[in-house]
């Protein structure tokens, strides 16, 4: 049934069964990427969220809802990573 969820993704806790959102792939290799360029998942959060000039002052977050704006962010990481800034 198309309507059930994935058991899977399934938890239980405290005798309640829970269901987790799925991360997309393309997404967790951002996070990957950004965790790699910064060391910690925690200040790649922080970039992934904070608006950039280098993307238009947007949030890397929301640039990347497309392969191009996915793209814009992973090079930026890699300007980053060089220390090359705009």
């Amino acid at each position: 049934m198309a309507d059930e969820p994935n058991k899977a993704m399934a938890a239980t806790v405290g005798g309640m069964t829970h269901f987790r959102k799925t991360i997309a792939q393309e997404d967790q290799e951002l996070l990957d990427r950004a965790v790699e360029c910064f060391g910690d998942l925690d200040k790649a959060l922080e970039w992934l969220r904070t608006p950039n000039a280098a993307l238009k002052g947007l949030a890397p977050v929301r640039v990347a809802i497309n392969p191009e704006g996915r793209e814009s962010v992973l090079d930026e990481l890699g300007r980053i990573e060089h220390g090359i800034f705009a």
